[in-house]
């Protein structure tokens, strides 16, 4: 079985009765749990929970983290694996013989975020929770919008509501987003949701203290989430008189996991 917890893109997380209740199936049906954790330091309250956790867990869970998300760190490509002693020599011929080895300047970054400071994470975390915040309560002032308070990592799964914006085509009006507004998103459908009126979207860029921005008017969800999305650009965004867009465009990244 294979979880990932908290959750991209929903930013929803298991809680220590799930992980119990999986841990059950596990040993009752002799399978191994695969277990990406790799948001697991972005928690917005509560105590993040881990089927590694679950008494006799160990032997039969493989736990996947990195440095991406908690310490920042996307760009050093570095992550880990806590494997049942029984699957270490396999997984390590598997990993010389596909990727080699991992650089020597990541493995000393690593090392240097794992013995530095908690608070630079803690600060950042709260911060996201700002943001998170100003996110979900523009997304849901939008009429026909709804959006739930995610509890953790960095994204939200806005909801259309069909009757107010019958989207057709997914693909065409994010295709169309992006063309008016340079604002880039992923369509819900590319996660395998079965309806076209959910949207993944990543906000850790998103300013607090510019939420009270007002929107332009024109096609009303495209600029309407343009007026979110813009405050990525932070400083560097401005509205001019009359204009329908920044002098500075902002892209909202919406991504996989890295």
């Amino acid at each position: 079985m294979i979880l990932s917890s908290p959750h991209n893109p929903c930013g929803s997380a298991l809680s220590a009765e799930d992980c119990g209740a999986i841990a059950q199936l596990a040993n009752r049906h002799d399978f191994v749990v695969l277990s990406d954790e790799v948001y697991w330091a972005i928690r917005y309250g509560g105590r993040h929970a881990s089927v590694l956790d679950v008494p006799d867990m160990a032997e039969r869970t493989i736990l996947l983290d990195g440095w991406s998300k908690t310490f920042a760190m996307t760009g050093w490509r570095l992550g880990f694996g806590v494997f049942p002693q029984w699957l270490v020599e396999p997984v390590t011929r598997l990993v010389i013989n596909s990727v080699s080895c991992t650089s020597a300047f990541s493995q000393h970054a690593a090392i240097a975020a794992l013995e530095g400071p908690w608070e630079p994470v803690e600060e950042m975390v709260a911060e996201f929770a700002r943001r998170r915040d100003v996110v979900v309560e523009g997304l849901n002032k939008i009429p026909g919008v709804t959006c739930v308070k995610p509890s953790a990592a960095l994204y939200m799964f806005p909801r259309l509501d069909p009757k107010v914006y019958p989207i057709a085509d997914d693909r065409q009006f994010f295709l169309e987003l992006l063309q008016e507004t340079r604002v880039m998103l992923v369509q819900g459908t590319g996660f395998n949701w079965p309806d076209p009126d959910h949207f993944p979207l990543y906000a850790p860029g998103i300013r607090p203290e510019l939420a009270s921005a007002q929107p332009c008017r024109a096609r009303p969800i495209c600029l309407r989430l343009f007026w979110l999305a813009a405050r990525a650009a932070a400083s560097r965004t401005f509205w001019t008189a009359g204009s329908k867009r920044p002098i500075r465009m902002a892209m909202m990244a919406i991504t996989t996991n890295s």
